[in-house]
């Protein structure tokens, strides 16, 4: 029998991750480096979240990032972590659209757009 998580299971690892150990969401480039630079920063998503369902859990509230004050890389994906700053991602998310943020812009991610899915 193998070890795999049933989506019951899943439900209650990405509720857990993204509600209470690992709140911080980061931007991530092509490379999966964090982006820098600019006014970035990680943003407290641990509010933004619905159920998990089907094993997945996508963000029910709009996640905005701070106005740019120079330009970002590409971002690609996104990851979760446990402080506002430093340490290592606990797990990556996924982004629907990729995104340049120029000087005077900011990243913002509609209901829906960000996934969280754990793994079987």
């Amino acid at each position: 029998m193998a070890n795999n998580l049933t989506t019951e299971g899943q439900n209650a690892v990405n509720d857990w991750v993204a509600e209470t150990h690992a709140k911080y969401l980061a931007l991530l480039d092509t490379g999966g480096t964090e982006l820098t630079g600019g006014s970035y920063a990680r943003v407290d998503a641990s509010a933004k979240w619905g159920a998990s369902a089907a094993g997945t859990k996508a963000n029910d509230t709009v996640i905005e990032f701070p106005t740019a004050t120079g330009d970002w890389s590409q971002a690609v994906s996104a990851a979760l972590y446990v402080a506002s700053t430093g340490g290592n991602p606990q797990t990556t998310v996924t982004l629907t659209t990729a995104r340049t943020v120029l000087t005077g812009d900011f990243a913002r991610y509609g209901i829906g757009t960000v996934t969280l899915v754990a793994p079987s």
